[in-house]
């Protein structure tokens, strides 16, 4: 037995103290709370950097293809006024002026048309008894 004046004093983790279930939900809700927060944000910051860098591949993209378009639609401009002639002897000359005669007779045309150049194509010339370069 003790002596009066003597008590017992308790070890400090004897015990735990009594939680009570509900301040433990409330815990972990706040926390899973707390981290989705901490996850949607740093979520958001790297795909923020993902999608700028996607961003500015896309725009140079888009202005090469807009250059390529450009260039396609002067290519097609410029070669819609061609005219292209199959069956002109090789014996002809090939000057815009000689052409032009023949394009008036062929045609039967009042004046001669006005030609910018005319050339043959880079072909070998045909032998006997094939079509005629165009």
């Amino acid at each position: 037995m003790l002596h009066p004046r003597l008590r017992v004093i308790p070890p400090p983790f004897a015990a735990e103290p009594a939680v009570s279930p509900d301040f433990k939900e409330e815990m972990l809700a706040s926390l899973r709370t707390e981290m989705a927060a901490v996850f949607k944000t740093e979520l958001h910051e790297a795909l923020k950097d993902n999608l700028s860098s996607i961003k500015a591949e896309l725009q140079t993209v888009m202005a090469d293809l807009s250059v390529s378009i450009t260039n396609i639609k002067s290519d097609i401009t410029a070669s819609r006024n061609n005219v292209r002639i199959v069956g002109v002897p090789e014996e002809t000359t090939n000057t815009t002026a000689a052409i032009s005669t023949l394009l008036k007779e062929a045609f039967k045309l009042e004046k001669e048309p006005l030609l910018d150049r005319a050339h043959r194509t880079l072909q070998p010339k045909p032998r006997p008894g094939e079509p005629p370069a165009p």
